[in-house]
């Protein structure tokens, strides 16, 4: 509660000029989404899913890392932790990361099989591993491809092309929005918890049906809240529990202004790139749709979308890091800059280390820069 200082605008249409000078300025509201997308979608509850899902189709599952948190990792992101169904059981979870948190492993499960895990959850009092389900439903790699459609049925997919796409082709030729590059179904349970972190696309996160809670934090608020480096495996999360912070390792944490928003079914609640947000489902089961954009004004390809000034220090950070991580050469097996690089993560934190004192910040700046590098 203490975190708490504001509150998000709520308009009344996500249709009309007001959303959309908000969109453009990178601010974060809520509106009422049937404009946008019409009725169809808010019937897609956990009974809806189950009889539309094609039966044998199997979906990635993120599990929880052992205390109801899902906190997605590049590793996981990439299916370097998927374990089987069968494996699953008793709750349990590996050493984390710097002694933090751990990271969740992914399976693959039918809605069918998603279902009997988390009636097995349920009846385990949280002993068992939690499911957080999740569906592509559209998505394309670049912006000049037609894109793809998800394994759904007929009829959810009939319900799909019923939101408004002409008003969003309309807003992208006025270069108002982004191109849409992909949307993508959740489906979790009460109490699921999602760890703060930040994108860098935009997100306009549509709750279908249920109750979710979501902090958001303005991007300036980095400092309070400890981004992972870079290259790290959990790039763009915050090395802070906020369920449980550590006020020795992160004194600075209590410092962040987040605004609160309980967003409820037919509601949507737009996440501007860079802005940090820790989520909790409220109610027994929720159902909701995040619509990500590509990160830059459709009719402007070098103009990157809905970046205000209060992205500045952490974009610049992110620029450095990359620019120092750039003059060593990449180790063997972290040539690719979509997955983890840990040895490149501790090279530019050694540099760092040792810059510092060069650039006259003082023994006390240095030690404390030090030991929050150290812990990444």
């Amino acid at each position: 509660a203490q975190l708490i200082h504001g509150q998000v605008p709520r308009l009344e249409r996500l249709d009309g000029s007001e959303a959309q000078e908000l969109l453009c300025e990178g601010l974060a509201f809520v509106a009422p989404a049937e404009g946008l997308l019409g009725r169809r979608l808010f019937q897609w509850d956990f009974q809806y899913l189950k009889k539309h899902l094609p039966a044998s189709q199997r979906y990635g599952v993120m599990l929880d890392e052992g205390t109801g948190k899902i906190v997605m990792s590049h590793s996981a992101r990439n299916g370097q932790r998927q374990v089987e169904r069968s494996e699953l059981g008793q709750q349990g979870s590996d050493e984390g990361h710097e002694g933090l948190f751990s990271t969740s492993d992914q399976t693959r499960m039918t809605f069918t099989d998603f279902l009997a895990d988390a009636q097995q959850f349920r009846e385990s009092g949280g002993k068992r591993k939690l499911p957080y389900f999740g569906v592509h439903l559209l998505w394309r790699f670049q912006e000049e491809e037609n894109g793809y459609l998800g394994q759904i049925d007929e009829e959810m997919a009939d319900d799909l092309w019923s939101i408004r796409f002409d008003l969003i082709k309309e807003w992208q030729e006025m270069n108002v929005l982004p191109l849409v590059q992909r949307f993508y179904l959740f489906a979790g349970l009460g109490g699921t918890l999602y760890h703060c972190h930040y994108d860098l696309q935009p997100n306009l996160h549509v709750q279908l049906t249920g109750r979710k809670r979501f902090i958001l934090f303005p991007p300036e608020d980095w400092k309070h809240l400890y981004p992972f480096p870079v290259h790290h495996d959990l790039d763009r999360r915050s090395m802070v529990d906020l369920d449980a912070p550590d006020d020795v390792r992160f004194p600075q944490w209590s410092g962040a202004s987040g605004y609160m928003v309980e967003l409820e079914a037919g509601e949507a609640l737009y996440i501007p790139p860079y802005w940090w947000h820790h989520v909790q489902s409220l109610t027994p089961e929720t159902t909701s749709m995040a619509m990500w954009f590509f990160e830059h004004f459709p009719l402007s390809a070098g103009v990157s979308y809905g970046i205000s000034s209060r992205c500045s220090d952490l974009i610049l950070m992110r620029d450095i890091e990359e620019f120092i991580g750039k003059h060593f050469p990449d180790a063997p097996g972290e040539e690719d800059c979509t997955k983890a690089r840990p040895v490149k993560a501790q090279q530019v934190s050694t540099f760092v280390q040792w810059l510092l004192p060069r650039l006259g910040k003082s023994t006390a700046e240095t030690a404390e820069t030090a030991e929050t590098a150290e812990t990444a």
